[in-house]
């Protein structure tokens, strides 16, 4: 916590916040302009696709602490096959948002959260997740913002009318370069199986297969593959 707490006063326009639903969080202490920089998202650690895969793997079979996964929750992608690993530091602290007011953007250094809209003094940052996640990541979503959709899903689990909302909503310079490539195909990677839907979607049970099996912003390959998986089970 003492190095959250040094990064945090080097933010001096950010203060963190808690909430017992959300639990960390970071919100403006003064106003912020729309396309100004609000912190830089670094980590000397990254891990691939596979390894977190092998790790979730791992712990089906007995062999890891499940106590282990939740780092992987924590995880941001910021290329096709590399996830940066959390550090303590504000970036990795920002809560997700249907209607967000920052966007994680690649520059010549690295990478940067923006602000897309003017935000508030004291209004929480949030981002889209799904504007970076791609393969494994889908979670219910409780951001309670006028247009929530109840669901958080990487690209390549969107169906074809999603992705296009999504690309008309943010354009091509408000994305990472591998979410643009994702949001143009029009397939559901075969790799991603009902079962690593059931096993990987964030929530209740009964609350995730309702979501999986019929919420109209998945592809139509996802309802397939998880109720295929829910019969085998069966």
């Amino acid at each position: 916590m003492c190095f959250l707490l040094r990064d945090i006063k080097n933010h001096k326009a950010l203060a963190l916040t808690f909430t017992e639903e959300l639990g960390w969080g970071v919100t403006a202490r003064e106003e912020i302009d729309v396309g100004e920089s609000i912190t830089v998202l670094d980590s000397p650690d990254w891990v691939t696709i596979d390894e977190i895969r092998m790790a979730t793997d791992a712990i089906d079979a007995g062999l890891l602490d499940p106590a282990a996964l939740k780092i992987l929750y924590d995880v941001i992608q910021v290329e096709e096959d590399r996830y940066l690993l959390p550090t303590p530091t504000v970036g990795f602290l920002f809560n997700h948002s249907c209607a967000p007011n920052a966007v994680l953007l690649k520059t010549q250094n690295g990478f940067e959260f923006r602000a897309v809209r003017w935000i508030a003094a004291n209004e929480e940052i949030r981002w889209n997740y799904a504007t970076t996640m791609g393969d494994w990541f889908t979670m219910q979503c409780k951001c309670e913002s006028d247009c929530c959709f109840g669901l958080v899903a990487g690209p390549l689990s969107l169906s074809l009318e999603a992705r296009a909302a999504m690309l008309e909503e943010f354009g091509e310079e408000q994305l990472l370069p591998h979410v643009v490539q994702w949001l143009r195909r029009d397939d559901c990677p075969a790799e991603l199986t009902g079962e690593r839907y059931l096993r990987d979607f964030e929530g209740e049970d009964a609350k995730k297969i309702e979501i999986l099996t019929g919420h109209p912003r998945l592809h139509p390959e996802v309802h397939r593959r998880v109720q295929g998986e829910l019969v085998q089970v069966k």
